[in-house]
């Protein structure tokens, strides 16, 4: 799977065995690239991999979204935005992250 091309990003978030609690899922902005590609892309990173935002989102009913009011928002569930991947900031960085975060 990680070096296979895909269209869209879905992030699960499970409170233990059984239905997801949260759902959340973008469409790629590039349907030929890999996570593996994604992912090797640092030089100079700050890739916004997904277009328009969120597409599908679900909830289950009696989940929470904690941390919802800044500064401590949820980074994926709490926030809406776009992708963007390996957003290296002076000598930190961050993997997976949403526009609609501050990001230096």
């Amino acid at each position: 799977v990680w070096d296979k091309p895909f269209s869209y990003l879905a992030i699960v978030r499970h409170s233990g065995p059984g239905t997801p609690d949260l759902v959340k899922v973008w469409r790629m902005k590039q349907s030929d690239k890999s996570l593996l590609a994604y992912f090797s892309q640092l030089d100079p990173g700050r890739v916004t991999a997904t277009v328009g935002g969120h597409i599908y989102t679900e909830q289950r009913q009696g989940s929470i979204v904690k941390n919802t009011d800044p500064p401590y928002m949820d980074p994926i569930f709490g926030i809406d935005g776009d992708v963007v991947l390996n957003w290296a900031y002076n000598d930190n960085g961050c993997r997976i992250a949403l526009t609609g975060q501050t990001l230096s």
